[in-house]
């Protein structure tokens, strides 16, 4: 009996370590912002983003690039940034925007379907930090969840 239920405690967490692999097919399309904040003592603070900041969208293209739309401010003093244009890539459960070597933003996917995906900045090493408010800035973990629309489900969010 004890050796049953270890082989099935073993063949579950396989089968759920299995559904965690992510193609980057899957991850092809628009994925807009549908909701983004941080984690404070352990709790989940969510930013009090409005129609102007919630327009920020990733593109993920098939040839291996992708365009990230950043948007700023509010409502009636909304604008939009230069595209950031890079490279992506799934690596180890992350995603990763490059161009070569540089890394400019990687992200720990912590769940995902088909039609949504929320990941979570990867603290950064503040070890050399003396200053303890950018050291507790380093390392406050962000989250953003994603949801994943059309093209014209986005030109019908977007603010003109």
């Amino acid at each position: 009996m004890k050796k049953t239920l270890s082989f099935l405690i073993t063949g579950f967490s396989l089968f759920s370590f299995a559904q965690q692999v992510i193609s980057p097919e899957a991850v092809i399309g628009i994925w807009k912002l549908k909701e983004a904040g941080f984690y404070e003592n352990n709790k989940k603070v969510k930013k009090d983003f409005d129609a102007c900041r919630l327009q920020r969208h990733y593109i993920i293209k098939a040839d291996g690039t992708a365009i990230y739309n950043y948007y700023e401010g509010s409502i009636g003093d909304c604008y939009k940034s230069d595209p950031r244009e890079t490279y992506w890539k799934i690596s180890d459960g992350k995603l990763v925007f490059f161009i070569g070597n540089e890394i400019y933003q990687e992200e720990k996917i912590i769940n995902f379907t088909p039609k949504s995906m929320i990941f979570n900045s990867i603290p950064l090493d503040a070890s050399n930090e003396k200053d303890p408010r950018i050291a507790k800035i380093l390392q406050t973990i962000h989250y953003e969840n994603l949801e994943k629309i059309s093209e014209e489900q986005l030109q019908q969010q977007l603010l003109h």
